[in-house]
């Protein structure tokens, strides 16, 4: 059978500050398809010598306590893998304002436990959010007073 197809730039997709590509695929007959959005540039493929040795390493954002707070917040960070990795971790409110940007962004592998001290910020809903070259992870916690 012939699928028709499209390849073409989806923008910035996932955030990285590298635009990403789609590839969509679909069945004309039955008007189902598929839709695969792929990070990076122009080049697709990568040659077999220009793969990492290793897996890059990763971070985990465990649940922040106690939620909801009233003064300051724990926030539980895990770095995986075998070496430093590069995380930025800031609060940001509703409206995508950012109320703290922590100082420290290389971190070893192992768990890492940071505080904010929320008592000069408003009372509402706030995202605590950490993102490195390679992942993404937003926890939202609610400051009450």
């Amino acid at each position: 059978m012939n699928y028709p197809y499209r390849i073409g730039e989806a923008g910035d997709f996932n955030g990285d500050g590298i635009d990403d590509w789609f590839f969509s695929a679909y069945h004309g007959l039955e008007e189902r398809g598929r839709i695969i959005v792929i990070a990076g540039d122009r080049n697709f493929g990568v040659a077999a010598d220009e793969l990492p040795a290793t897996i890059p390493a990763a971070f985990v954002l465990h649940a922040c306590y106690p939620n909801p707070f009233n003064s300051s917040v724990t926030i539980p960070l895990e770095v995986t893998g075998t070496g430093t990795q590069h995380v930025t971790l800031t609060i940001a409110n509703t409206l995508g304002q950012i109320a703290y940007s922590f100082p420290q962004t290389n971190f070893t592998p192992g768990l890492h436990t940071l505080r904010w001290n929320g008592s000069e910020a408003a009372t509402g809903l706030y995202f605590v959010i950490a993102h490195s070259h390679n992942a993404r992870h937003i926890q939202k916690i609610l400051l009450i007073k």
